[in-house]
């Protein structure tokens, strides 16, 4: 559940105060970073890890580090290490969604070079300094190369190219001929902002992750599909490149109202929704919010008040239902819990009832 960046730390010092260019927000809309370091903080780095990636998956990139210190790391919460082609045989207990390998140009030059570890890796990392770099025909190639397979979830594996603070700034135009190719870029925390207005020198995160974007809606909107931590839908929305950029600064729910334009959701009723994650579908032309709601529209008590954030229709009736499966979905009912599961059953049927009452049933 990310989007196609990954930002880059080269210390934690930005985790220890609020930024005035990147807030700590857009990195939950984001999904991910990465954390590149020297093994001397390593203490510091899985501290850091185990209190963040419990709400962002955390790359890690750290030199030198040995192979107990790589298994301690991924063990304290990294979503990924990144290793060298040469450490993959040590890590083969490893599962491949949780490595990332970093290949020098003369691997790079050739498919097998590629082809022989892709079921070993989730993704491969390129330098942007390479010469292939800036061949979109070899990057074209490499993509093909990794993703003859997928990953045992299903999920695509990822081409980086990466930026470093001596490489000069990638222009738009470059980063969008990267997502055309399903390339993610790996941007220095230094050359983004989630507030662009008052950054203008520095890459927007929010013009980053709308690069690959396309809708064929005359009002150029994107439908937007509203889900909770759990993935039960709240409701179906628009989004704008404003409303989305929103987002992404203030890490909650914006949308665009077609009567009345921008939407901070839960701005007066109280009711609002912490970003947990942002993603686009396959084609890139929707949307999928994962949100943590606020106020009334929290917990299955009060599903009335989440079903009045639905459009208006008569398909409204069958998302209790729809929760109601979710919620019971592998429950056991034994002598241990057979209780507490009549009495959840008792609930949901009442709050069932109570969103069918509203949404106009039982007349």
């Amino acid at each position: 559940m990310v989007l196609s960046l990954l930002p880059l730390f080269n210390d934690l010092a930005y985790f220890e105060a609020e930024s005035e260019t990147l807030s700590k927000a857009s990195l939950t809309s984001v999904g991910q970073y990465m954390i590149h370091s020297s093994v001397t903080n390593f203490d510091r780095i899985v501290e850091h890890v185990q209190t963040a990636s419990a709400i962002v998956d955390i790359v890690i990139d750290i030199d030198d580090i040995s192979l107990d210190q790589q298994i301690q790391i991924l063990d304290a919460g990294a979503a990924k290490i990144v290793v060298s082609k040469g450490q993959l045989s040590e890590l083969s207990d490893v599962p491949a969604e949780r490595l990332v390998a970093r290949l020098s140009e003369d691997q790079l030059a050739t498919p097998a070079g590629i082809e022989d570890i892709a079921d070993r890796v989730a993704g491969i990392i390129i330098d942007s300094s390479y010469t292939i770099s800036v061949d979109p025909e070899s990057l074209k190639s490499i993509v093909t190369s990794l993703q003859k397979s997928t990953l045992s979830n299903g999920v695509e594996k990822t081409v980086y190219l990466q930026y470093t603070d001596t490489t000069p700034p990638p222009t738009i135009a470059e980063l969008k001929s990267l997502a055309l190719l399903s390339i993610c870029p790996i941007l220095p925390q230094s050359y983004l902002t989630s507030n662009p207005k008052e950054n203008q020198s520095l890459l927007s995160v929010a013009q980053i992750v709308l690069l690959p974007a396309k809708t064929d809606r005359p009002d150029g909107l994107f439908a937007t599909v509203v889900v909770d931590e759990h993935g039960v839908a709240l409701g179906l929305v628009y989004s704008s490149p404003e409303s989305i950029a929103e987002s992404i600064r203030t890490g909650t729910g914006v949308y665009q109202s077609r009567a009345r334009g921008l939407w901070y959701k839960g701005a007066t009723s109280g009711a609002t929704q912490q970003i947990v994650g942002m993603d686009w579908d396959c084609d890139s032309d929707c949307l999928r919010f994962t949100v943590k709601q606020a106020g009334k529209g929290t917990p299955v008590f009060s599903l009335a008040n989440e079903y009045r954030f639905l459009p208006p229709g008569a398909d409204e009736l069958l998302w209790p239902i729809e929760r109601l499966i979710s919620l019971g979905r592998d429950f056991e009912i034994t002598a241990q819990n057979r209780t507490q599961g009549i009495l959840r059953q008792s609930i949901i049927l009442r709050s069932i009832t109570v969103a069918f009452k509203n949404n106009g049933g039982g007349r």
